[in-house]
C-alpha cells in the first residue's frame, strides 16, 4: 500500500511528484548557470573588444606623431636647401596635429601611469626637435642659412629624432602587450634545447596569450653567442613589465636546470626597442639594444 506523500513534502514540490519536482530543480539551476555564464562571455568579449578598439587608436595615434615629425623635418630640410616658403607647408601644420595627437594619447593611456610617464617624455622630445627646427627656419629666413645648416650638421636634430622613434616604439609595443626578451647564450650550447627550454618557460606564465601564438626564433650569431627573440602577447599592456620580470626570472633557472651553460660575461640580455638602464641578473647581464 502506497503512502501518500507527507504534507512538507508536498509542500516542497508544489504538489508534483518528487522526482518531477527534483528534476524541474535542476533544470532551473542549470538554465540559470548557463545564464550567468553567458552574461561573463559577453562582458569579456565585450571588454576584449573594448581593448582592441584601444589598442588600435593608440597604434594609429603613435603612427600619425611619427609621420607627422617626419613632415615637419622634410619641410624644415626643403626650405634650407631652396630657400622657398611653399616647403614650409608641413612645417606649420605639424604642430597642431602633434599637440591634438599628445591630447589624444593621453585620454587613451590615462589609467596607465607607466605610459603616462612615457608619453611626457616623449612630448619633451618633440618640443626640443620642433625648437631646433623653427630655430633653423628662423636663421634661413633671416639670412643665416650657412649657420642653420651647422646645426643641421651637427646631429642635435637626428638624435633628437631617433629619440623620439625610440620612445614611440615603446608605446607602441606596450600598446599591442607584446612582451619581448633577447636571450644571448654561447654557441657551444645546443640550439634546439635553448629553444624548447625557452618556450616552455613561456608557456608556464598562464598571463601569455595562446593566440597570437608565442614564439622563439634563433637570429643568429653574436660574439660567439646564440641570439634568440622570444615574444609572447599579454592582454594587457599594463602587464608587460611584470610579465617580463617573471618570464625571465623563470627562464633562468629552467636554463640552470637544463645544463645550459650561463657563466661567461653577457651569456643572457633583455632589451625592448629602446635604451634602457643596464641592470644586473643572477648569472648573466642585462644590456640595452646596440
Amino acid at each position: 500500500m502506497t503512502l501518500p506523500p507527507r504534507p512538507d513534502t508536498y509542500r516542497w514540490t508544489l504538489g508534483l511528484d518528487p522526482a518531477v519536482a527534483i528534476g524541474l530543480a535542476a533544470a532551473i539551476v542549470f538554465f540559470l548557470l548557463s545564464g550567468a555564464i553567458a552574461v561573463m562571455n559577453l562582458q569579456a568579449l565585450r571588454y576584449g573588444n573594448e581593448r582592441i578598439v584601444q589598442t588600435h587608436a593608440t597604434i594609429v595615434a603613435l603612427d600619425q606623431m611619427l609621420s607627422t615629425m617626419q613632415d615637419a623635418e622634410t619641410g624644415q630640410r626643403g626650405f634650407l636647401l631652396t630657400e622657398e616658403p611653399r616647403y614650409l607647408g608641413p612645417f606649420e601644420r605639424a604642430q597642431p596635429r602633434i599637440s591634438s595627437d599628445l591630447a589624444a594619447l593621453r585620454v587613451l593611456l590615462a589609467d596607465d601611469a607607466r605610459q603616462t610617464a612615457v608619453l611626457n617624455d616623449i612630448s619633451g622630445v618633440l618640443d626640443q626637435k620642433m625648437a631646433e627646427l623653427s630655430e633653423t627656419i628662423e636663421m634661413a629666413r633671416t639670412g643665416r642659412r650657412d649657420a642653420a645648416l651647422q646645426v643641421v650638421q651637427s646631429d642635435r636634430g637626428r638624435l633628437l629624432m631617433e629619440r623620439a622613434r625610440v620612445q614611440l616604439g615603446i608605446l607602441n609595443a606596450n600598446a599591442e602587450g607584446r612582451v619581448r626578451v633577447r636571450l644571448a647564450v654561447p654557441v657551444d650550447n645546443d640550439a634546439r634545447r635553448v629553444r624548447e627550454v625557452a618556450l616552455e618557460a613561456i608557456h608556464a606564465r598562464p598571463e601569455v596569450l595562446r593566440a597570437p601564438e608565442p614564439s622563439v626564433l634563433l637570429d643568429g650569431l653574436d660574439g660567439g653567442n646564440l641570439v634568440f627573440f622570444l615574444t609572447a602577447y599579454v592582454d594587457s599592456p599594463r602587464n608587460t613589465g611584470g610579465i617580463r620580470s617573471a618570464l625571465l626570472i623563470d627562464l633562468l633557472e629552467r636554463l640552470r636546470a637544463a645544463g645550459i651553460v650561463l657563466s661567461a660575461p653577457q651569456e643572457i640580455s633583455v632589451r625592448e626597442r629602446s635604451p634602457a638602464t643596464p641592470a644586473a641578473t643572477p648569472g648573466g647581464t642585462l644590456t640595452p639594444p646596440g
